[in-house]
């Protein structure tokens, strides 16, 4: 966060797209989804950022100077242009659907392939709002019943709410996904897109062939070759792993190979 002077006021002032608050994130994909030039957008990002009304630009614009200083702000909101980097959740409910939690954390192998699956079709065409509605339904799904919720002891399990995935669930939310409003199913597609960076940036081995070139398998087949070692057992067990502790492994697995490669 920063601090910026608007109409003799400080305002504090994101400077990443992790610092946004959820509300700020919806205002400013509406934008983007708007088709404003990039002079009209930053207009709208600096109000949106700073939280201040147009009242306190138009006071600001009055006095002699104040808008040199505007304009001389404006550059502060250039970020929102870039890829987003988001990895918090801005959506964590939404429709009465339950979304993943932040940084895929509680995400499975098994809704990772299919999400992935989706998410690669929308990103080589992005007028498929099939993908797309597909991806949402994925990631976003009605909460477990409460006696899911608690075991038998009734101890509280708080990993997950959403009920489990299937094929089949997911096809039926396609029609309620469908309805929404386009830039919110294009923040969750963009919010996925910060966390797959963030996830292939911190395992770059796994997504790789180790010398930076990228890899010749996907989701799929890491998780058939993690199946065939059989240290988490089939691939439906493998399915139920969290893509975070499944990147840690297949870590530790190439580090070792690496050390015994060097013996």
């Amino acid at each position: 966060m920063t601090i910026i002077e608007i109409n003799k006021k400080l305002w504090p002032f994101p400077e990443k797209w992790d610092e946004l608050s959820p509300g700020q994130c919806i205002a400013v994909m509406q934008v983007l989804c708007c088709g404003y030039n990039t002079a009209q957008a930053r207009l709208q990002f600096i109000r949106i950022l700073s939280g201040c009304g147009w009242w306190h630009y138009i006071r600001q614009s009055s006095r002699r100077g104040g808008m040199q200083k505007i304009e001389e702000q404006l550059y502060l909101c250039d970020f929102l242009f870039a890829h987003p980097q988001r990895t918090i959740n801005p959506l964590p409910v939404y429709d009465y659907l339950i979304g993943p939690d932040d940084d895929f954390n509680n995400l499975l192998m098994g809704e990772f392939a299919y999400a992935q699956d989706y998410y690669e079709k929308y990103q080589e065409n992005s007028q498929d709002m099939e993908a797309l509605n597909s991806l949402c339904a994925t990631l976003y799904r009605p909460a477990m019943r409460m006696e899911t919720k608690y075991g038998a002891a009734g101890a509280f399990i708080p990993d997950d709410f959403r009920q489990p995935f299937t094929e089949a669930g997911m096809k039926f939310r396609k029609k309620q996904v469908a309805k929404w409003p386009f830039h919110i199913r294009e923040l969750i597609f963009f919010w996925y897109s910060g966390c797959l960076k963030k996830l292939t940036a911190d395992n770059a081995d796994v997504f790789s062939g180790g010398d930076g070139e990228p890899a010749l398998h996907g989701i799929v087949s890491i998780m058939r070759n993690v199946a065939k070692e059989g240290t988490y057992g089939d691939f439906n067990k493998v399915e139920q792993l969290y893509v975070k502790m499944l990147m840690v492994e297949l870590r530790e697995s190439k580090a070792e190979a690496a050390k015994m490669d060097k013996q």
